[in-house]
């Protein structure tokens, strides 16, 4: 993880009543010295208490995150080429903070439990930005992924909420793939976008499969992405609940079971959905 003086402090785990609780301490990690994230958290792994690392350097290193219901922050910082961070175990209210994450297979991945992600970036990573699996819950706001290959997001049986100026933009083919979505859900994921922009990605802005839903909130815009603005499979739902919301591109069912609600958001480009066997307006 790089320096970045320009990042505010970083990753935090925080229990369900960490609001009432005075961290345990402060532990500062300087990889530029040698030190270790994972070192820091290894230490503190016996205690309940809720932890602190603030992070300086650039650390080359796999953080795994597998406290039970304690926490930590990190950053500021970048990561180094092969960092990535893994939230293991259904650790619950974990806070990714000011962070540049970088390099990796895949920058983050959360299997269980709750994690917010703030004034992040997420980029740089050959096989995905942010994996969010195994009945996790994950909220980014004012975080930007972006510059990802295979997928930008993928959702798998999880909830995932964006918000407060998110960004899931230029993600594109590293290798052999043929597009890049921004946003895969599937397996009954349920996706909550509020003031968040999907856009340049070398694929689909959204796709849906398999039982999956997608809100769109408040000042959400899908657009300028170089397949359909959204793809539903699989008794998929989208739902575009405020007329800030915008897609443009156009919206593709792949199935009759999979289904287009609008009140009242703009619609650009073909939609080839019904709902209840009518078919919903767009503007072209």
């Amino acid at each position: 993880m790089m320096a970045s003086a320009a990042l505010a402090v970083g990753l935090a785990l925080m229990p369900p009543n960490a609001a009432a609780k005075k961290p345990s301490g402060d532990v500062t990690v300087n990889c530029d010295a040698g030190q270790s994230i994972q070192a820091a958290l290894n230490k503190a792994q016996s205690s309940a208490e809720p932890l602190v690392i603030n992070v300086t350097g650039t650390c080359y290193e796999i953080v795994t995150i597998s406290r039970d219901k304690a926490g930590a922050v990190i950053g500021p910082s970048q990561t180094g080429w092969g960092a990535t961070v893994n939230v293991n175990g259904g650790v619950d209210n974990i806070h990714i903070r000011g962070l540049h994450i970088g390099g990796g297979h895949v920058g983050v991945t959360v299997r269980g439990g709750n994690t917010w992600i703030s004034d992040s970036q997420i980029s740089g990573n050959p096989v995905g930005g942010l994996f969010v699996l195994r009945n996790s819950r994950v909220a980014i706001t004012g975080t930007r992924v972006e510059n990802n290959g295979s997928v930008g997001v993928r959702v798998e049986a999880s909830v995932f909420e964006s918000k407060l100026d998110s960004e899931i933009i230029d993600n594109r083919p590293f290798g052999l793939e043929d597009s890049v979505s921004g946003l895969e859900a599937e397996l009954g994921a349920i996706v909550i976008m509020q003031d968040t922009k999907i856009s340049g990605n070398e694929g689909d802005g959204i796709s849906l499969d398999l039982h999956s839903v997608a809100d769109l909130r408040f000042g959400s815009e899908v657009s300028g992405n170089l397949g359909f603005g959204v793809v539903l499979e699989g008794d998929s739902a989208l739902r575009i609940r405020d007329d800030t919301a915008t897609v443009s591109g156009g919206i593709e069912c792949e199935d009759v079971e999979s289904s287009f609600v609008n009140y009242g958001g703009e619609v650009t480009g073909a939609v080839n959905c019904t709902d209840f066997g009518q078919v919903v307006p767009a503007t072209e």
